[in-house]
């Protein structure tokens, strides 16, 4: 069981910190908030792109895409998709198609703005690992 916990845990380590250096990297060019809000208007222009792509072919939606989205029964998930009669092979096309996009762009902003904030709740400016020897918390009544 420990062997095959080292192997996975490699790898995982290595892209988080492959991650981490280039919020670095972009950080140093671009301020925070910017890499964050881009992030965040991928994710959601995205978002909104596979809901409009899935029901392409529909006069009206036949059901509420969140529901969809968040549907963790499979009958009910085939109950509409059925539902969807019109539109049904954008339906099933967008799983295979724009909405693989969609969980990229939304991890990585959830992970850009976990980042920033961790970064300005505990370092001051340039002083970004732990390891630096000095480390001064940033003013709490700052949010930017």
């Amino acid at each position: 069981m420990a062997e095959s916990v080292l192997t996975w845990q490699a790898p995982v380590v290595a892209w988080a910190q492959w991650c981490r250096a280039r919020f670095d990297v972009g950080t140093t060019k671009y301020p925070p908030v910017l890499l964050v809000a881009v992030l965040a208007g991928v994710a959601g222009a995205l978002g909104i792109a596979v809901e409009h792509f899935a029901f392409l072919g529909c006069r009206q939606k036949p059901f509420s895409f969140s529901i969809w989205e968040l549907t963790f029964s499979a009958p009910t998930f085939s109950a509409l998709i059925r539902s969807a009669a019109a539109c049904r092979g954008h339906v099933a096309l967008s799983f295979a198609t724009i909405d693989l996009a969609f969980p990229v762009f939304y991890s990585a902003f959830l992970c850009a703005l976990y980042l920033w904030v961790e970064r300005y709740r505990r370092f001051a400016p340039g002083a970004t690992s732990p390891d630096a020897g000095s480390l001064r918390c940033r003013p709490c009544h700052r949010w930017w």
